[in-house]
């Protein structure tokens, strides 16, 4: 009772803070970004002035493929950040208010105060994700000769979403360590820094979620690398997260 109580004041909440209209907005067009960029790559280096004089360039005609990418691409800088910007005070701004106190002094437990915070964030994560894939998708095919069919395409984008699921726990987690929501929010950037850095290391890719951008390609492409260790640990590390996250409320709000 208690989670479905605050399943439906973060509900609220985000329909007050615009989260609810802002998220998928700013999906969409984090996605038609990496579409739109990698048909006209062509023509902004052609155009560019900063070539010498009498510079050839030949490129390739870019792919129905080379845009999927760079939306992969534009989800592991852009998407984060929004995820970063959006996310930060989820926790450390009602601290910083007072209101996690007012909720905590009710008959609620610190496992459904936490829950409802990474629950919510993850459902309007995936709602939004999932609109803006099919977006993409769309542009893709009408901007591409070659095109990807819908169902390799929507596989491919699946596997890639836990990464995006993992750093929206990460974010709650930050959030809970702070009453500053800009601290949490730059405890979160150090954070994507960081996973970008060990995404480096070989055994880092292939078997935790931080990886799953080459995995989401080959599905995309019909093939089927093994993606279980990387679903397991991602699994894990949201429960993980959580867990930290109520760890951390109950020792500095008791």
């Amino acid at each position: 009772m208690n989670l479905m109580v605050m399943l439906n004041k973060e509900w609220m909440e985000m329909v007050r803070t615009y989260r609810l209209f802002l998220v998928p907005l700013l999906f969409i067009l984090i996605a038609l970004a990496g579409v739109i960029m990698t048909k006209m790559l062509p023509e902004l280096i052609a155009s560019s002035t900063d070539l010498p004089e009498g510079t050839v360039i030949q490129m390739a005609e870019p792919k129905a493929m080379d845009a999927a990418a760079a939306i992969t691409g534009q989800y592991e800088q852009m998407g984060m950040l929004a995820l970063i910007l959006l996310f930060m005070g989820t926790i450390a701004g009602e601290r910083a208010s007072g209101v996690i106190t007012t909720i905590l002094i009710k008959p609620v437990s610190k496992w459904s105060y936490v829950g409802s915070k990474v629950l919510m964030a993850m459902l309007l994560i995936t709602v939004s994700y999932l609109l803006s894939i099919t977006v993409s998708w769309y542009y893709i095919n009408q901007m591409f000769n070659d095109g990807i069919a819908f169902q390799p395409f929507l596989t491919g984008s699946l596997v890639y979403l836990p990464k995006l699921l993992v750093f929206a726990a990460i974010i709650v987690f930050c959030s809970s360590l702070t009453k500053s929501m800009l601290v949490a929010g730059g405890i979160s950037f150090a954070a994507m820094i960081g996973l970008v850095a060990v995404n480096a290391v070989p055994w880092v890719e292939e078997h935790l979620p931080f990886g799953l951008g080459k995995s989401a390609l080959a599905y995309m492409q019909e093939q089927s690398p093994d993606i279980g260790q990387p679903m397991l640990w991602a699994a894990l590390l949201i429960i993980a997260l959580y867990l930290g996250s109520c760890a951390v409320v109950s020792h500095r709000e008791s």
